[in-house]
């Protein structure tokens, strides 16, 4: 199993969820709700996972289209918003032929898939990576040097850590390089 194969299993499987969460709504703007990009994740991992017992073109197809009915099942509980309809390009006049209908309900549709799909990575992205690093880096850190010597806050009683600063002589000609 090669590494490419799991991030195609892992796409795969969000592309098959976001397509169930915009199809059942044409014509609207759909956003990922908190319940969306734990079970996203979820599905994923459980995509990952079953793949060596499924098989590699089995495991695709079936958490692709899971994804996607698990999806649709959730799609009531997501908050939607109106988008304005495209007009037709200018200069085309009287009825749109088949090529340009069908290109325009594909382009309409993948751009809100595309909407969707990034909201949900861009959510997944903040809470499993910038999240938990954020935390970390506030629990380790002391930028501010606001804790006192023993590495505890400073508290009632506890003088603050001022640093020295030594005397500095400024001419005018310093003054005027600020820079």
């Amino acid at each position: 199993m090669t590494a490419l194969g799991y991030v195609a299993q892992f796409i795969l499987t969000l592309v098959g969820y976001s397509v169930g969460a915009v199809l059942p709504k044409p014509g609207r703007l759909v956003v990922p709700g908190l319940q969306d990009v734990p079970l996203a994740a979820l599905l994923c991992a459980g995509g990952l996972l079953a793949r060596p017992s499924l098989g590699h073109w089995p495991a695709l197809g079936t958490f692709a289209l899971g994804a996607a009915v698990v999806s649709v099942l959730l799609s009531p509980l997501r908050a939607t918003q109106e988008i304005e309809s495209r007009n037709a390009p200018p200069g085309t006049t009287g009825k749109p032929n088949a090529v340009r209908r069908a290109w325009t309900t594909w382009s309409g549709f993948a751009s809100r898939l595309g909407s969707f799909q990034g909201r949900l990575i861009l959510a997944f992205f903040y809470f499993a990576v910038l999240g938990p690093f954020g935390a970390i880096y506030m629990a380790l850190s002391d930028p501010l040097q606001k804790r006192g010597p023993g590495g505890g806050r400073k508290g009632r009683g506890v003088r603050a850590a001022w640093r020295a600063r030594g005397e500095q002589q400024c001419t005018v000609d310093e003054a005027r390089n600020q820079f």
